[in-house]
């Protein structure tokens, strides 16, 4: 799924034409002007899950992800370096790949050895962050650079305002449409719809936000969604402030202990 830009947040005006509150600790936001109803929404969602500055913040991010949480992806992300650490099992084997989401260079190992096929499971692997991630993170990346946004009025309730998104050419599947519930009263994401590119279409429930801590505030995200085909489990999910050294140079399994 979605945008290949990290997440952008914090905006300088909100609904009433309010200013923002300033950036702190020298951090400039990177938002841009709220322009529409659409936009005032995103940034509510954003505002919900902890504000730009908070997720900005955060060194690390470490879940597991998959629709089976006996058997994950496992994903490590230093988010000031762009390096990567990916872990999963093949049948018996052990995989990890390790990257940098910038240069999108890397390596992969299977059983700590070095894979003959890196090249094409280091592309997978890119394409596992891409889409992992966005599911996690998707109410933090609606203001991201390339999304456009719109109200769907007959879509709204009384409980809810419904958001379409839709892309310019970014990410590794531009054709994709979500349609995303802001809850009206606390701001989160409930509920998406989306129809992919590929004519594959589902709803999702988002539950189970789990608040985590960062240098400028909690950070709040959604660790459960009960989709019309499956349950979409996040694992595992922290950010912690530091890692061992070689975290992203180690080819073996350190992730599922």
């Amino acid at each position: 799924m979605k945008s290949r830009y990290p997440s952008v947040l914090l905006v300088l005006l909100v609904a009433a034409c309010q200013v923002a509150e300033e950036p702190r600790q020298g951090m400039e936001t990177m938002l841009p002007e709220l322009a529409s109803h659409a936009d005032t929404l995103a940034f509510r969602a954003l505002e919900a899950s902890g504000g730009e500055m908070a997720m900005r913040s955060m060194p690390y991010l470490r879940f597991d992800f998959g629709t089976n949480p006996e058997s994950p992806r496992r994903h490590l992300w230093d988010k000031m370096s762009g390096d990567y650490r990916l872990e999963y099992l093949r049948g018996d084997t052990s995989v990890v790949v390790l990257f940098n989401t910038g240069t999108r260079a890397g390596a992969a190992f299977r059983d700590g050895a070095p894979a003959a096929d890196s090249d094409r499971l280091v592309d997978r692997g890119y394409s596992a962050f891409i889409n992992d991630t966005y599911w996690l993170m998707m109410p933090v990346k609606m203001l991201d650079p390339g999304v456009s946004r719109e109200v769907v009025a007959d879509s709204s309730s009384s409980e809810h305002e419904v958001v379409r998104l839709w892309f310019d050419q970014v990410g590794l599947t531009p054709g994709d449409t979500y349609y995303v519930w802001v809850n009206r009263e606390t701001g989160m994401v409930d509920r998406w719809h989306y129809v992919l590119q590929s004519g594959s279409q589902q709803w999702c429930n988002w539950l189970d936000y789990t608040e985590l801590a960062s240098p400028q505030g909690p950070v709040r995200l959604s660790a459960r969604k009960e989709c019309s085909r499956f349950v979409m489990h996040t694992g595992s999910l922290d950010a912690p402030l530091s890692v061992a050294e070689d975290m992203f140079s180690d080819p073996n399994p350190r992730l599922g202990a």
